[in-house]
């Protein structure tokens, strides 16, 4: 019982309220359950839900309940049903069971049943269908707000229920009582109702023309239309919620003669109801999304609008380092604060979730230029906060990846999110503190030469300006390194081709799994060396010459190359200049 003292609240609640464990035991039961069992908590903890003694004598009741219990837990969605368990006095009642998957990081840790007592509402429904003095009986001693609007004579239904006839049902209606209830939950005094006409207590519900509409529709066409408020007490000044349902008086299927609407105060309901929402769709640590209500939403916004969609990965840098310096409280510490900067920034065109850990995932409905601003808002903001713990604070940094695509589906939606995490995982790998917008030919396959699998051009070039933005704010030199290949065997040789190969299966050889190569032209490679010197610079260049040469020689000299490298310290020396003196003789 320890771990759920979190949920003491329930015990002030009527409902009959049990946690389930993921095998279907039961780990917690709150008190109007044990007192509707007569029994101490330690009886029935650990025992299967269907083994309950309140319906231990129905064979049909349990089976329905573990099929229940195994529906919610596997499909992840709530269950309903209508059961008639016994009290411990024998007492036989008619109880709506309400069964919901409480979700952690995407999986059900336990499950939460709510059962409302519904046998006066099941009774009166009986109760009502006869005379008008047992309707009366019942209405002075029910603990729930009634008021009964009636007709002075009753109406033959059309076969079409139009604003029109609506409208002249509800001006003939005559207010006819009210229970003293209705005023408790509203904060009224009797006099401020005046009977005969509804109007005035429509208002004090803050019912609206259209919707008054709406519910009297489908009252007329079904029996009953429920209706839920959140209103203002206004002698205690506090909020209540109330629920309304309209219930139709019919002699025969096609004659009214009106209605009578029961008002219960679900406040605690409601209160409860909005904890549970929260513990099984948002994460608990950052009050954002959980991953399985964020693709929820998603899917949503993806199927509701046709318009350019920017997925979009965030990361906290170095985050781990955060944790071993200060401890994981200050690390929930960041990760909240980045979480609310998110939040904040994120327009309503987008939706946010934690992905786990310091990722958080962005799908926001706009265009790339749009979707870039944000981002960066973010970062920058991110940069430039102080994030207080105790006496002290600190600094972090966020990077970020991002993909637009413009159609609208799961699948496109998942692939997106593969490419914006790869966007991610450049912005990581180049500096970190940066935002990159995928681009296939500087990301992906096209990114790749189809012959030696090193970087094209386009995408080398690209790396170099961020390995050179990179290490320029911390002034650590790097060296670039040509290599131009010789020979005139026609462009279409194998041979050629087996020569280029292996030159490039040398390098890799060579390098260090940090270095960058690519494939500036046809014959001829780029490689960046990080954190060197002019000697490194120069041992490497000469090591890469001496290993081509040999290359060549069993080649039969047909092919050759050479090595020309370059030691970046200078920040003024602009890029063409560097290749301007490793590309040309």
């Amino acid at each position: 019982m320890n771990s759920f003292e979190h949920l003491n609240f329930l015990d002030e609640l009527n409902n009959l309220i049990f946690v389930l464990s993921p095998e279907m035991t039961v780990q917690y039961a709150n008190r109007a359950l044990l007192e509707f069992l007569d029994l101490e908590a330690e009886a029935i903890l650990g025992m299967p839900a269907w083994e309950l003694p309140m319906w231990k004598d129905s064979p049909e009741a349990q089976n329905d309940l573990m099929f229940a219990c195994g529906h919610v837990f596997s499909s992840e969605e709530a269950k309903r049903l209508e059961m008639t368990p016994v009290n411990s006095l024998g007492e036989i009642i008619e109880l709506d069971l309400y069964i919901k998957p409480v979700l952690r990081e995407g999986n059900v840790v336990s499950m939460i049943a709510t059962g409302y007592n519904i046998t006066e509402l099941v009774e009166a429904k009986t109760v009502l269908t006869k005379r008008e003095r047992q309707i009366a009986a019942f209405f002075k001693n029910s603990t729930e707000g009634y008021f009964f609007q009636m007709l002075p004579e009753a109406a033959l239904l059309p076969q079409i229920i139009d604003a029109e006839f609506i409208g002249q049902v509800y001006e003939a209606q005559r207010l006819e009582s009210v229970s003293s209830r209705v005023f408790e939950y509203l904060g009224l005094d009797e006099e401020d109702v005046v009977l005969g006409s509804s109007e005035m207590l429509m208002q004090y519900f803050e019912i609206s023309e259209d919707e008054r509409t709406a519910v009297w529709r489908e009252m007329l066409e079904k029996g009953v239309s429920i209706l839920k408020r959140e209103l203002l007490n206004r002698k205690s000044r506090k909020r209540v919620y109330l629920e309304l349902k309209f219930v139709g008086v019919f002699i025969d299927a096609c004659t009214f003669e009106g209605n009578f609407c029961i008002v219960s105060n679900i406040t605690q309901q409601y209160v409860y109801e909005r904890e549970l929402n929260f513990l099984a769709n948002k994460d608990p640590l950052t009050g954002l999304n959980n991953r399985r209500c964020f693709d929820q939403l998603a899917n949503d916004m993806l199927t509701s609008r046709k318009t350019p969609f920017v997925a979009a990965m965030m990361d906290i840098d170095k985050f781990k380092n955060v944790n071993d310096a200060y401890g994981h409280e200050v690390g929930d510490i960041v990760i909240r604060k980045v979480a609310d900067v998110i939040n904040a920034v994120v327009p309503e065109c987008g939706v946010v979730g934690r992905y786990g850990g310091e990722e958080f995932v962005i799908l926001m409905a706009c265009d790339a230029k749009q979707a870039v601003g944000v981002l960066e808002e973010i970062r920058k903001t991110v940069e430039n906060a102080q994030i207080h713990y105790g006496s002290g604070y600190l600094k972090v940094t966020i990077s970020g990846g991002a993909h637009i695509f413009e159609e609208a589906g799961n699948s496109d939606f998942n692939h997106a999110i593969i490419l914006a995490d790869r966007a991610l995982y450049e912005a990581k790998e180049t500096g970190r503190n940066r935002v990159i917008v995928y681009n296939d030919a500087l990301h992906g396959l096209q990114a790749i030469d189809k012959l030696t699998g090193v970087y094209t051009q386009s995408a080398f070039q690209y790396k170099h300006n961020l390995f050179h933005d990179n290490l320029r704010k911390f002034e650590i030199a790097y060296g670039i390194v040509a290599i131009n290949l010789n020979t005139l065997l026609d462009d279409k040789s194998e041979l050629r081709s087996q020569f280029i190969k292996q030159c490039v299966a040398i390098l890799h050889d060579l390098l260090r799994d940090t270095d960058i190569i690519g494939r500036y032209d046809t014959m001829t490679f780029t490689i960046l060396l990080s954190n060197v010197n002019d000697e490194i610079v120069e041992k490497v260049g000469r090591r890469i010459s001496s290993a081509i040469d040999n290359l060549s020689s069993k080649f039969d000299n047909l092919l050759d190359g050479r090595v020309k490298y370059y030691t970046v310290s200078n920040w003024m020396v602009q890029q063409e200049e560097i290749y301007d003196h490793i590309l040309n003789p």
